[in-house]
Formats: C-alpha cells, structure tokens, sequence
C-alpha cells in the first residue's frame, strides 16, 4: 500500500503566507518485519525515539499518526521497536544525516509545495514566494548593540533587487545582498547600524519595471499601503553569546596524548612511553589482536606537562583550550567518567582520592583534592596568559565505575540510585549503554530529560567547576558530549545554571548536522562543532572524482553563514577534523571518502584507507584549507598535532601522542614539519591582528566554475578583507573592484610580535571592539608587524592578483606595525 506522507493529507489551505495556518499532515509507515511499538520524530520533536507512537491498523497492515505543523521544511525518522531508525522509504526527499543514514524531508505550507518556474527580468513578482517573519531570529536578527541582520525570501529567480526602507537606521534605505538560493527561493541578506533601539521597516522588491512593497500582511503595490513591521524595543531578549568565543583560536588537547610533565604519577597499566612506534606491538597486543586492546594504552600524559607547554601554546597564538574529558576515568580518553567531581588523579597526583571519605552525590560531602586545585590553578595561570578553558561535558551516560552505578549494581532495586540508569532487567542485571557499549551505562530519562537526582547532580556539577569559590578560578565552559542523546528540555535548563554561574561561559553541542533546532532560539547551546563545515571542505578542496564545483561550494557555504543568527555563526567552533574523525592531513591522502567514512583501518570498508605519511603536495593543500578555514566566520579549531603536520586513520589511529623536540621518536617519519608550524603561526597572527578577520561580515563576490576561483569580502567599520582562492592547478589572475591599496598579508614580509592590549589600542586595532582577543590587560597576543608599502595599489579602480595553483590570498586594506610608540 502506497503512504501517504508524501503526498500531505492537507486540511487547511493556506491563502496567505502572512497568516499561515497549521496543517494535518499524517505519516504512514508499514514495517517489512513484526513491530511491537512505531513512533515518527524529527526535528520538531527534538529527535525524541518515543516523541509520537504510530497508531497500528490491523486490517491495512499498516502504522499512521496524523499531527499539525506550520509552514515550513521539517527532517523526519521513523523509530522502530525504540531502537531501530528509519528514514521513509516512500519519500525521495532526504537528506545525510551526518551517520552514515539519511534524514526525509517534510516540506509544509502552499510556498513550499508550489514549484516556482520565475524568471527574472519578466517584470512579474509571485508575492506569495516574499516572506519575512520578526519573530524568526535568523530572518529579523539583532546582533549586537545596535547591529541587525535581516534575510528577506523570495521565490527563486523571480527579483532583480530587494532594498530594505528604515526609520530608526543611519540610513532610510539598505540594498539587500542576494546572498543565497535553496533552488526554490532566493535570501536577500542585508546588515544595519540602527541609531536607535525603536525601529520600523519595509521591503522592497524589483524586477524589470514591476515593484512590491513587503509589510506585516503581505505584498502591496504602493508603499503607503504597506504595513510597517514594527518593534518598539528591538534588543529586548536577544539572543547573546559569549564575546569572547567570537575572537580565539582553538586548540583542542586530549591530555594523555599531549605532554607527560611528570612520571610519578603515570597511570600503572598498559603504560608507553610517547616515543613508542605506534604500530610496534606489545605483547599483551600480539597475543590479543592489536585492534582488541590498542584502547588499553595509555602515554602518562598529565596536566602538570600541558601546564609546561603553555609557552609553546602561545607562541602558536591559541587563545582557548578544549580538553577532552578531564574527570577521573579507568580509560586513556575519560569518556568513561568514573567520578564528575574529581580531576583524573593520574593528571597531578596519582592516589590523592584515596584520601576522600564519605563523598555522595551531595555536594555538601565534596572536597577539592590536590589535583583538582591543580587543575584550577592551571585555569588561573592560563587566563593570566591570555588563554581560555573549556571542558568535555558527558552528561548523557557515566563509566561502570562510577560510585552511583556501582551502588545500582550491588544493591539494585534497593539501592539509593536505582533510578539513575536505565535498567531494563534487575535479574538478571541489565541496563542500557551509550551506542551499545556496556561500559558507558546511560542516565534515566524521563519527559523533561536526565530524571532529577541526576538532573540535580549534573548542575551541581557544573557549578562545582565553573564557579569553585574562594581563590581557585572556574574554567570558561563545555563542550557536550552526545547531546542530542538528552532531551532538549533538560539542555534549556541546564543553559540557565551555566549562565547564573557566568554569563559569559560558552557551550558547544556536539551536533553533527544543520543545528537550527538547537541554535536558533538561543535556549539551548551557544554553539556547536561545526562538522558541516568541515564537510564542505572536503568536499571542494580535497575529493576529486566526487568534488563539488565552485559555484555549488559557494552557495552551500554562503548558506552556511547566515544559517544562524550571527552572534552564533560568529561563536562557531570551525573544525576540520578532531578526535572522531581520521586527521586533516589523512583526509587529504584519501579523497572521495564521504566525510568520517569507510576511515578505520580495522574494519573491512577501510582496509584500502592510506595510512603513510602525506606529500610536501598534501600538505600544501593544506595550507589551502587552513587558509580558507580561518577566513570564514566562527572561531577556528586545531586538533592536536596537526600544525606539525601529524596524520592518521580515525580511531585510534588519530590519537598517537604528540610530537616534541625533545623525544627521539623509534618511528623516524615522526618529524615536525617546521613549514606547516610557521604557516599555521602566521595565518593565527593575522587573524588575532584584524578585527575584521574576526567579525566582519561575510559577503560573497564570485564562484567562478571554469577557472575554479571563488572569492569573498569581509567588513567591519573601515576594514576590509579579501580572501581568494584559487583551487584549480593553474596560474590564474583575479580583478576585484576596488580603488583603494591593500596588502598581501599571508605574503608580505612581516614579523609576528607579542602585542599587549595596551598597544593593540594605542595602534589603532581596537576599533570596531577588536579587543575581543584579550582576557585582561596583563598578557600580550601574537600579532602580525608589517613595515612594508601595499602589495597591490588599485588602477582603474580595479585591484589585480595573481593566484598560484592550489593557493589563496589574504588582501587587507589595512597594515599594522607594532613595537612603535
């Protein structure tokens, strides 16, 4: 029997898309095997397995749940028997979702199911493709203080120009940019300074000789028939993330990897020294099987020696830190989290928690051991050089060793945290485990999330290492491990206690895909990994028979920057790669691989995955790809080793301990690549000197698909930043019109010198709040010193570059000498 899904059962028809309607659409499914229980989730119901059961009908073999949605587009998954996802068989329309499995795609309302066939220029206007709702943060976007983003829709290829008409503004008329198109509308994005916080607006839209004003309730032909959107107040309730999440660099550090600053406290098992040859075996690993027990190793790596390389950190030019787990854990990676209240003793001083007694989940019993104000004061030391602290949050499942589990394994049903985990059998014991893993016991949930005792444990938690009291200084935020394994119910509530503790405290949510549902409302995360991102770049600058072209690059990543409000985009954690994914450098050996796919070398799909080191050829694509990372908006992130040109496969093999100076390494192509380290200390200076490399805004200039350049322009007050690529293997020539010099600053000879705040100001680099960068006045930050003429001078009003295969340019109109008083 054919669903109906797809087909919408719709039973209000929408005459307006001003005053949308809800409509009835039902979903069928009709499971090939025996089904005890079917639920349809998505999106609108936060990804929940158990959000709405499927009615069975018997005679039709078949399961239905009929519910209300308003338009707009929606991503859907069937949960079979509460375990089993399935993406629907009867909708063609879906999408990756980022797991190796697909998404469907529900598209509601009259707009989204009309296929518009405009052409632009034919003097006609489909007003019922024109859209733009106040109470939608991505479309009506305040940002910062007296800085609003608005996103105007309009049907695909149907308008010419679309201007925004103000009161309230520094000017009364803003052209909006065509700024991206989903094949069935266009976005128009503009950016306005506001002079006050009282404003009122129209649209206007153009083709040929045709003109629409755009109000409150809809389309008209004069503007005074127009209706004004209106807000009296339009920073009331914005939505704000952290300021300083939008300047650093990152620097992500699993700590056993990192730096053994101290042998005594060494963990007693499995114990290697880093200059091992990661493929050499153990014994225990050759009687064992390598790929059974290589989990077991652990490097000695502690907090004391990350303390020791915070020189080498600075110099770099990071400025925030991201630890994997940090709690006291059996495993070499912490994800196990034995106990949430204590740093892992084999980072400082191994055996200090055996001098705690009497520890509940009361916080009242909780006392700091050595290590713990260790790891506080590195915090504190680390601020003092300018650098932030952010930790792993895993707060969807626990180690077996963990004290209220252990008491559930002991006790069961009489035991004090009985319902803490999800025990499915109590004899025999069983229990439900992140992802299938016995190891990692999951947290009972009930409809509001994490149940409350753990719910209560979990915020005490967090404000036990954010805000520790007295002296000790609390680390800057988390990084969420899983979260969208917890409903969001419970990360609304979270938000709240991370925010009392510090308004200022960061949180990145581990989501994997679009995150709008998470981002877009400013009530759950400030951020998250962004792994869409790196997936674009791997697919343009790095697949070859699976590439994308220029022009299909830039319009996915042009809708990449406006996806979310732009204080999130802004706060973006942009990654490449990272602890789950295989390295950066590998990644460029192994094209056409779908992103953090067929990567292991342990399992049968990744057999064929090259695991030798790359080319001088691999790592200058690189620098490509860093290029054009740290040119986009949202903060950029560096895993471990990988500015000195570190590879690997995924898990484990991404994880080897890290490369120093100072260790004679058995495997002799363990060597620092200098060129990729100087590289990657450059292109951090420039970033930390402009402001505009910062928080400009992001436009978009050309895709150009035969000559494979794309190009785009960053703005902020009088500073302006070009970034040009040039992906194809030839020399190629790009013109930008512009009548003013500008400078090559990836090229141009210059010095990275430290630069206190003080003389960043005095300098003239604090405009527009460039600032951001430092913590207080008491550090300095690596900063580019350029004493030389512009590169490049306009003539004719036009700005020429000439581009080498597989590079890209940074042009700045600006240039800052430091040191000179």
């Amino acid at each position: 029997m054919k669903k109906l899904l797809w087909v919408l059962i719709v039973t209000a028809v929408l005459n307006s898309l001003i005053f949308a309607k809800k409509e009835d659409v039902t979903f069928e499914y009709k499971s090939p095997v025996k089904a005890d229980a079917v639920y349809v989730t998505g999106d609108f119901a936060d990804w929940n397995s158990t959000a709405h059961k499927m009615t069975y009908f018997e005679a039709e073999d078949i399961y239905r749940q009929t519910m209300k949605f308003d338009e707009g587009k929606y991503l859907y998954k069937f949960v079979v028997n509460g375990n089993d996802w399935k993406s629907d068989p009867e909708n063609p329309d879906k999408i990756d979702d980022g797991h190796g499995g697909f998404n469907s795609v529900l598209l509601v309302g009259d707009a989204y199911k009309v296929t518009f066939n405009e052409k632009t220029g034919d003097g006609k206007i489909r007003e019922d493709g024109l859209f733009f709702d106040m109470d939608d943060a991505v479309r009506f976007n305040p940002y910062t203080d007296k800085r609003i983003r608005f996103t105007l829709r309009a049907a695909a290829h149907d308008i010419e120009k679309a201007e925004l008409l103000i009161k309230g503004a520094e000017k009364e008329k803003y052209e909006l940019t065509l700024f991206y198109s989903d094949g069935r509308f266009d976005y128009f994005v503009g950016y306005v300074n506001v002079v006050k916080n009282d404003i009122s607006f129209v649209f206007c839209a153009y083709d040929a000789d045709a003109k629409k004003y755009f109000g409150k309730t809809g389309a008209s032909a004069g503007r005074a028939d127009a209706v004004e959107f209106k807000s009296a107040d339009a920073f009331a309730d914005y939505i704000k993330t952290p300021d300083w999440a939008k300047h650093v660099v990152w620097y992500q550090i699993m700590v056993d990897r990192f730096r053994n600053g101290d042998s005594s406290n060494d963990p007693q098992f499995d114990l290697l020294p880093f200059s091992w040859d990661w493929f050499k075996q153990t014994n225990k690993e050759k009687n064992q099987g390598f790929y059974n027990v290589v989990w077991d190793r652990k490097f000695g790596g502690d907090m004391i020696g990350v303390q020791e390389k915070l020189t080498y950190l600075r110099d770099l030019g990071i400025t925030a830190l991201y630890f994997n787990p940090v709690f006291k854990a059996e495993s070499y990676q912490k994800y196990n989290t034995a106990d949430f209240r204590h740093i892992d003793d084999t980072f400082y001083q191994r055996g200090d928690l055996l001098a705690l007694k009497g520890e509940t989940d009361d916080p009242a019993t909780w006392n700091f051991t050595p290590t713990d104000k260790h790891f506080f004061n590195f915090v504190s030391r680390a601020h003092r050089g300018g650098v932030r602290v952010v930790v792993d949050g895993v707060f969807n499942h626990s180690g077996t060793e963990m004290f209220a589990f252990e008491d559930l394994r002991m006790n069961k049903q009489a035991s004090k945290y009985a319902d803490w985990y999800k025990v499915s059998a109590w004899e025999p014991f069983e229990y439900t485990g992140w992802a299938g893993f016995g190891a990692l016991p999951e947290f009972n949930q009930d409809e509001d999330g994490l149940v409350p005792p753990v719910k209560e444990f979990v915020f005490n938690i967090t404000k036990r290492w954010q805000k520790p009291g007295g002296a000790l200084t609390g680390i800057d935020g988390w990084r969420l491990d899983v979260p969208m394994c917890v409903k969001k119910s419970f990360w609304e509530d979270w938000r709240k206690v991370v925010k009392e503790c510090n308004p200022e405290a960061l949180s990145i949510g581990e989501i994997w895909t679009d995150a709008s549902d998470w981002l877009n409302n400013g009530k759950t995360f400030d951020s998250v990994m962004n792994y869409e991102f790196a997936k674009l770049l791997v697919g343009y600058f790095i697949d070859q028979n699976t590439r994308i072209s220029a022009k299909e690059f830039d319009m996915k990543i042009r809708e990449l920057a406006v996806r979310y409000p732009q204080q999130v985009v802004f706060a973006q954690y942009n990654l490449t790669n990272s602890h789950d994914t295989d390295r950066i450098a590998s990644m460029i050996k192994n094209p056409d691989r779908e992103y953090n796919t067929r990567n292991r070398l342990q399992n049968a799909d990744g057999r064929d995955y090259d695991n030798s080191r790359p080319s001088k050829k691999d790592y200058e694509k690189l620098k490509l790809i860093r290029t054009f990372q740290f040119a986009f908006p949202g903060a950029p992130a560096i895993y471990y080793g990988d500015e000195i040109g570190m590879w690997g496969a995924d898990d484990p093999n991404n994880r080897k301990p890290i490369w120093w100076d100072d260790i004679k390494y058995e495997n002799k192509t363990y060597k620092i690549n200098k060129d990729l380290k100087n590289f990657m200390k450059r292109i951090i200076a420039v970033r930390n000197t402009y402001p505009v490399m910062r928080t400009g805004v992001f436009y978009p200039v050309s895709a150009d698909d035969a000559n494979d350049v794309i190009v785009y322009r960053r703005e902020l007050g009088d500073e302006k930043a070009y970034i040009l690529v040039n992906n194809s293997s030839s020399n190629r020539t790009v013109e930008i019109n512009e009548g003013e010099e500008f400078w090559d600053v990836l090229n141009v000879k210059g010095e990275i010198k430290a630069v206190t705040k003080e003389e960043y100001v005095k300098n003239g680099a604090a405009h527009s709040d460039g600032t951001g960068i430092y913590i207080n006045g008491e550090h300095s930050v690596n900063c580019l010193s350029i004493d030389e003429k512009a590169t490049h001078k306009p003539k004719d009003g036009k700005v020429k570059i000439k581009l080498k295969p597989k590079t890209a340019v940074y042009l700045i109109n600006r240039a800052y000498k430091w040191g000179r008083r």
